[in-house]
């Protein structure tokens, strides 16, 4: 599998925990993509899981955004 694509590597993420996902994600390149593959319901962010960001690029290319029930739910 490739892993250089940001929604791959959540997914290899997934296959290789279980579907359980990981404790702990450091987020440090700041670009949408990479962030959406940490957290949300297909994110490599498993639950009750702590996102640590580094590297934020504050624009709206860039803006964060994640549904809060994902954040809350799962």
């Amino acid at each position: 599998m490739d892993g250089t694509a940001a929604d791959t590597a959540a997914a290899i993420v997934r296959e290789k925990t279980e579907k359980d996902g990981v404790d702990r994600a450091f987020e440090f390149v700041g670009h949408r993509e990479t962030m959406d593959a940490c957290v949300g319901w297909a994110g490599a962010l498993g639950r009750r899981g702590s996102l640590v960001m580094l590297g934020y690029h504050a624009c709206v290319r860039h803006e964060f955004r994640c549904h809060p029930m994902a954040m809350i739910v799962y």
